[in-house]
């Protein structure tokens, strides 16, 4: 999709990432404690096997808060931290190759 070109998908891509972040912002400043427990989980743990199983897991899954865990963790460990859907609405960026990402401590998600 060529975003430049075709204005009216712009306003959709738009749309879509902003739900999406909108959601994560949300659960983030609710459920501070319950986003750092399931991040952690996965920092400890990163591989391209589980980013690709968090990425197959955060394509099928509802929003809740390892939904958005799900949000952070990609955000930080993918090709260049970017945010992509495809047509069908399916987050589709590759592995970043970082060796274990950091978070923040989670006085730094307690807004």
């Amino acid at each position: 999709m060529n975003i430049v070109r075709q204005k009216n998908n712009w306003s959709l891509f738009e749309n879509v990432f902003n739900s999406h972040l909108i959601y994560c912002y949300r659960v983030v400043r609710d459920y501070p404690d319950k986003v750092y427990f399931h991040l952690k989980i996965f920092a400890n743990h990163n591989t391209e096997d589980i980013y690709y199983k968090i990425r197959g897991e955060y394509n099928k899954s509802r929003p809740s808060i390892k939904q958005a865990a799900r949000f952070i963790y990609l955000n930080k460990t993918s090709y260049n931290g970017i945010f992509r859907v495809n047509k069908a609405g399916f987050y589709n960026v590759p592995f970043g190759r970082k060796e274990k990402p950091t978070f923040h401590l989670l006085i730094h998600l307690e807004l």
